[in-house]
């Protein structure tokens, strides 16, 4: 007897599947109680179908109630954040020059020399294509991909490029050294961790095609052309505001984060 129970003891308990979200309910052959020699079993009513059911319904609701609680325990923890609660008072803090801000943005926007021309390609190159620069845009969205890098670190590198093919005819073989060094000078601006704006990690990934100095070149070609120049609205900038306006929700943000690549690779 004793070593039935050591086994019974040290037997593993079973691990039911995660994936389901309703467990199976096991009956009982024999139920426990105390006695004065100690605990001993005793046979058990059998239960029907319905008692069952209705003993697993309760369960789940159970296990509703408790989904339910730690949720709301999750959002009271999320409101108690102190990162959270400052970035809300900030919110609240600039809400009455919402529109200042707006305008403000909106004139940056239409600036000469922050808005690059539609029509470089017809006036200015003539070795570089619409289609090569989608085809740049396109990597440049992998490798911010890769280096995980801000969305508005890349919309930033766009524009750079834009603005500098405006203003200066490029050869074919430079057009990636203005993409990479565009994109280096995009995470100096917004990026914070300083593993994102090491030279070398931008040289590596055109497999070493330009030099580190030929990017610091390039660089400070690209800076004079902006006039430095490098801050501004983003299509994210726009973006952001129009959906807190809206008030829409998580999933209009990420849908809107899906697709504001493709407007990046279109010619402006």
């Amino acid at each position: 007897m004793e070593s039935k129970e050591n086994a019974a003891h040290s037997a593993p308990p079973l691990r039911r599947s995660q994936g389901k979200r309703k467990a199976l309910v096991e009956l009982p052959i024999n139920e426990w109680r105390d006695t004065d020699g100690g605990s001993a079993p005793r046979p058990s009513k059998r239960r029907t179908r319905s008692a069952a059911r209705a003993e697993a319904e309760a369960e789940e609701a159970r296990k509703r109630r408790e989904d339910g609680d730690a949720a709301r325990g999750a959002s009271v923890a999320r409101l108690l954040d102190p990162k959270r609660q400052d970035a809300g008072a900030a919110q609240a803090a600039v809400a009455p020059y919402h529109a200042d801000i707006d305008r403000y943005l909106r004139s940056l926007e239409v600036e000469p020399l922050r808005r690059p021309s539609p029509d470089y390609f017809q006036k200015i190159q003539k070795a570089i294509s619409p289609k090569m620069r989608a085809v740049l845009v396109d990597w440049l969205v992998e490798v911010a991909d890769e280096f995980k890098l801000q969305a508005e670190t890349l919309y930033l590198a766009v524009s750079y490029v834009d603005r500098f093919l405006t203003m200066n005819v490029v050869t074919r073989d430079k057009l990636q050294l203005l993409g990479v060094t565009a994109l280096l000078l995009a995470a100096k601006y917004e990026e914070i961790e300083s593993s994102k704006m090491k030279v070398n990690r931008y040289t590596d990934i055109t497999d070493n095609t330009y030099t580190k100095q030929q990017v610091v070149k390039m660089e400070a070609d690209l800076l004079k052309s902006l006039n430095f120049e490098i801050g501004g609205p983003t299509v994210t900038t726009f973006l952001r505001r129009f959906i807190a306006s809206c008030r829409g929700g998580n999933f209009s943000a990420q849908a809107a984060k899906n697709w504001s690549p493709c407007v990046a690779i279109s010619q402006n």
